[in-house]
């Protein structure tokens, strides 16, 4: 009994003894760990001045002295100055080679514009002169029309084929309306209506496609158009005129008011050389000869019936076939509709080649029509400048597609060549 008391005796002393101590120990814990980060801080501090000696006068100072040596080399600099400018040059110049820019001599002028103000012009001769567009009046420059006569313009919105109805029906009530929209959409979206509602009733409506071919160079295959002209030579009824320059497209614009019945414009987007005059009167169907010195020689080696911006590459192309002893008659032929066979023999009788260049494809463009114009009736070696059966791309410039599509003034040069060179006249 004695042994069992004092076991719970000392038991319950010895708990109460020592809870005193455990929590006197947990109170204390707290300076024990300021005591063990008190340990710690000098033992960082004694570390950092062991790595600072040896680093400051042993490794510090050879290595400041040698980094020193190639900071100061100046070829390093020199090399790298060069490095940056000359490509940055290069890509800057080819973007630069533009249709607008190749030609410094000869004038240029933006072809859209001239078309507004000649629209504005005609507008103030006729009364019954209207405008409709598509919603892009200021691209086509239509917008000119609607300043001047806002109650005769008409807004259309993204609806060539109801534009297209509707000029049909103002056409009907004796107005002369002018549609305007890119050439892609002119030709394509509303190809139905035009031949429905225009081409079979020879409605008097004026159809304007605006940024025909790769001249708009930068929306892609989408919007440049190389076969509107011939898709709409191939309908009946229709006139198809493509005006070489800013002063043809102030001559077309009266012809086609004018004329009583369906016409088709094409229009350019970019500015391009100047080479009609201002003054007398166009004549739908009738070819123009570049007057250019001997350029123009009517005994000349070769003929080139060109149209449109190909014009331009084909007087080019001339200059570099007269150093090579070669005469060139540059064409103009801005009536794509009616070609008549009068004015294709005047030209190339007596040639030794006929060449054709145009920003079109091949496949019914105005290649193909001049050949079946003079075959059998001409003995020339025959060839061709236009595009190849496909649709075009994006570019940084008017000048880059023409490149790429072969329509430069190179490659009328070479065509020229190339058909001089024929064993056999191509044509007889």
């Amino acid at each position: 009994m004695a042994k069992t008391k004092t076991k719970v005796s000392g038991s319950t002393k010895k708990p109460a003894k020592k809870a005193a101590p455990k929590t006197k120990a947990k109170t204390k814990a707290a300076p024990k760990r300021k005591t063990a980060k008190s340990v710690k801080r000098p033992a960082v501090k004694a570390k950092k001045p062991a790595v600072r000696k040896p680093a400051s006068k042993a490794a510090a100072k050879k290595p400041a002295v040698k980094a020193k040596k190639p900071v100061k080399a100046k070829p390093a600099v020199k090399a790298k100055k060069p490095a940056v400018k000359k490509p940055a040059v290069k890509k800057a110049v080819k973007p630069v080679k533009d249709a607008a820019k190749a030609a410094p001599p000869l004038k240029l002028a933006s072809l859209r514009k001239a078309y507004g103000e000649a629209l504005v012009e005609a507008g103030k001769k006729n009364k019954d002169v209207v405008a409709l567009e598509a919603d892009l009046g200021k691209s086509t420059m239509s917008y000119m029309f609607k300043d001047v006569f806002p109650d005769r313009f008409f807004e259309m919105g993204i609806a060539e084929q109801n534009m297209t109805s509707t000029a049909a029906g103002l056409a009907l009530t004796g107005k002369i309306p002018f549609i305007s929209t890119f050439a892609v959409f002119a030709a394509g979206r509303a190809y139905d209506q035009i031949r429905c509602s225009v081409a079979i009733p020879k409605a008097n409506v004026k159809i304007v496609g605006s940024s025909c071919g790769f001249s708009d160079f930068g929306d892609g295959k989408t919007h440049q158009s190389v076969e509107d002209a011939n898709v709409i030579r191939a309908m009946p009824n229709m006139i198809v005129l493509n005006p070489v320059d800013a002063e043809e497209v102030r001559k077309i614009i009266p012809a086609a008011i004018n004329y009583k019945g369906p016409v088709y414009i094409r229009i350019n987007r970019n500015e391009l050389p100047i080479f009609t005059s201002p003054k007398g009167e166009y004549q739908i169907g009738k070819m123009y000869p570049i007057t250019d010195g001997s350029l123009a020689k009517a005994n000349a080696d070769v003929v080139i019936f060109a149209t449109g911006v190909m014009v331009w590459k084909s007087v080019e192309a001339a200059a570099k076939l007269k150093a090579k002893g070669i005469s060139v008659q540059v064409v103009n032929v801005s009536t794509l509709k009616p070609l008549l066979k009068k004015e294709v023999l005047k030209y190339a009788a007596g040639k030794k080649a006929v060449i054709t260049a145009e920003e079109a494809v091949e496949n019914g463009g105005l290649g193909q029509a001049i050949a079946s114009i003079i075959v059998g009736e001409v003995k020339a070696k025959f060839g061709m400048v236009a595009v190849n059966d496909t649709f075009g791309t994006s570019a940084h410039g008017y000048e880059e597609l023409l490149v790429k599509y072969g329509l430069s003034a190179d490659h009328v040069y070479k065509a020229v060549l190339k058909a001089l060179a024929a064993p056999k006249v191509a044509l007889k």
